[in-house]
C-alpha cells in the first residue's frame, strides 16, 4: 500500500468548508498539477533508467568480446615470436 495520500485524499480528510476550499483552491490546484508532473517525471527516469541498463549490458558484453580478441591477439604474438626468434636463440641443455 502507498504510504503517501493523494492531494484529494488529504483534502477530502480535512472536511473543508466551501470558503476554505476556496482560498485554498489554487493551492490544491498547484499540488496536483505538480504530482501529475511527478508522476511523468518518475515514468520517464524508469523508461531512462532501463535504457541505461540495456547500455551496460551490452557494454559488458562488447568489453567481454573485446577481451577474448586482446587474448587472441597476444597468443598469435607469441606464436609470431617464437617463429621468428632463431634456434639458436633457444638454450638446451
Amino acid at each position: 500500500m502507498n504510504r503517501f495520500k493523494s492531494i484529494d485524499s488529504l483534502i477530502s480528510g480535512k472536511n473543508l468548508t466551501k470558503d476554505e476550499f476556496n482560498l485554498f483552491g489554487e493551492l490544491i490546484e498547484d499540488a496536483r498539477q505538480r504530482k501529475t508532473l511527478q508522476n511523468a517525471y518518475a515514468g520517464e527516469l524508469c523508461d531512462k533508467e532501463m535504457t541505461l541498463k540495456e547500455s551496460f549490458y551490452k557494454l559488458a558484453e562488447i568489453m567481454e568480446n573485446l577481451a577474448d580478441e586482446v587474448e587472441q591477439i597476444a597468443k598469435n604474438m607469441e606464436t609470431a615470436l617464437l617463429i621468428e626468434t632463431p634456434e639458436s636463440s633457444f638454450h638446451r641443455e
